[in-house]
């Protein structure tokens, strides 16, 4: 896994979510249009999710490409109320990877899912331009949200820039990507009964960037969302550029007008083992922050939400 290509990096190569919207309309049962995050159905009389998504090369050691490819994966079902509980695997190994590299990373893989009690199904595998990771996941729902209120708070579970972080990690050569891995697995699952009970419902901030999930959560919960602009500064802190290919084609949302271009870089900035997108009743704020606080995350007030009529 030497090579590195912008376009091919993490949750990227993305077609535009307008044009995802209207393949949905007409490919998806009706029930099913407005979920984004996975998909839910009766099975053997319980309630379960599934969810399937492509990770491509993050420049990563083996073990540590296969927390951060699980774990994004892991947040469709998590914003489902659901916990994976099997895993289908299908890898697309570059051409310059060796024998070697292919070995250990199906092994970092396996090892992984092993360890954390996932049970592994399907192996697939063949050759791409790049290394990726293909991840379907499958699990109970463990948790329902409560009704959503007419109005309330918009909460953004930690800030981003996690792919950012580990883009310039990969093409400078460095080891700043520990930083990044340290932070990524954080045990949302082990607070997820406690929140379900605060929140109405959240997604997670993936490959079409914040932008897309506001897009997603307002579509999927039919609510109007006004973003708070002062609280874009407190997203995101890099001091290195927002390259073209991490910025997503998110088209749709109307939000008022930024104070710069690069804060509207910010809300279009792709996103890995990103953070949760809530919707809570105002009341529930100070009480789903501290549950946050209690497994290391940094939650950010975003904005408000009204209900549509």
């Amino acid at each position: 896994m030497k090579a590195i290509i912008p376009e091919r990096f993490g949750c990227a190569s993305k077609i535009s979510l307008s044009e995802i919207k209207s393949i949905r309309s007409n490919t998806v049962p009706f029930s099913h249009h407005k979920i984004y995050d996975a998909s839910i159905r009766e099975f053997c009389g319980m309630q379960v999710a599934s969810s399937i998504d492509k990770v491509y090369d993050l420049g990563l050691p083996p073990q540590d490409f296969a927390l951060a490819a699980f774990t994004h994966c892991a947040r469709d079902l998590l914003a489902a109320g659901a916990k994976p509980v099997s895993c289908d695997i299908a890898f697309e190994f570059g051409l310059d990877a060796s024998e070697a590299e292919r070995k250990d990373l199906s092994v970092a893989f396996a090892q992984f899912l092993t360890t954390n009690d996932i049970i592994i199904g399907k192996i697939h595998s063949g050759f791409a331009n790049t290394t990726s990771a293909t991840l379907s996941l499958i699990g109970p729902i463990i948790a329902t949200f409560r009704d959503l209120p007419s109005k309330g708070t918009v909460l953004l579970s930690e800030p981003i820039g996690k792919l950012h972080q580990l883009y310039f990690s990969a093409i400078r050569n460095n080891r700043d990507y520990l930083k990044v891995v340290d932070s990524i697995n954080k045990p949302y699952f082990s607070i997820i009964d406690k929140l379900s009970k605060l929140i109405s419902g959240w997604t997670d901030v993936s490959g079409y960037g914040l932008i897309g999930s506001l897009i997603m959560i307002s579509d999927q919960f039919e609510v109007d969302i006004e973003f708070d602009n002062n609280s874009v500064n407190s997203l995101f802190s890099s001091m290195d550029v927002i390259p073209p290919c991490l910025i997503s084609d998110a088209d749709g949302l109307e939000i008022p007008p930024l104070i710069t271009e690069n804060q509207k870089k910010v809300l279009s900035l792709r996103e890995i083992c990103g953070p949760m997108l809530c919707l809570c009743d105002n009341d529930n704020v100070h009480e789903i922050k501290e549950l946050l606080y209690s497994i290391e995350c940094k939650p950010i007030i975003i904005g408000n939400y009204t209900k549509r009529i």
